[in-house]
């Protein structure tokens, strides 16, 4: 079965952007919110001394979807925050991009 097969899941994207600054030279944050289809399976889970949990997640987007590190993204009622840049998968039968695979940490 191809990866295509399996991005079945509603997926929101929060992408987080500057969008001018403030009076005293500060940045000026900007959300934009896209939807698409996904899927998300879980690499690693471990919990530290501290009694935290950490939970780690491959994310799975159509070829083109416009995701980086630090956009959150909404899949399974998960909310990961997205910890490295994109990578375009490269399909050589039919020599074009597949899909976008990114790694995000579940957001507690």
């Amino acid at each position: 079965m191809g990866i295509l097969k399996l991005l079945t899941a509603d997926v929101t994207i929060t992408r987080r952007t500057v969008d001018g600054t403030d009076e005293y030279g500060n940045p000026e944050p900007a959300e934009t919110v896209a939807t698409t289809v996904g899927y998300a399976e879980q690499s690693t889970a471990y919990d530290d001394r501290a009694e935290r949990s950490t939970e780690e997640w491959r994310v799975f987007l159509p070829a083109g979807t416009a995701v980086d590190a630090g956009d959150r993204v909404t899949i399974y009622e998960l909310e990961l925050e997205l910890t490295g840049p994109p990578h375009p998968v490269h399909n050589p039968r039919i020599g074009a991009v597949s899909h976008v695979e990114v790694a995000g940490r579940q957001v507690t």
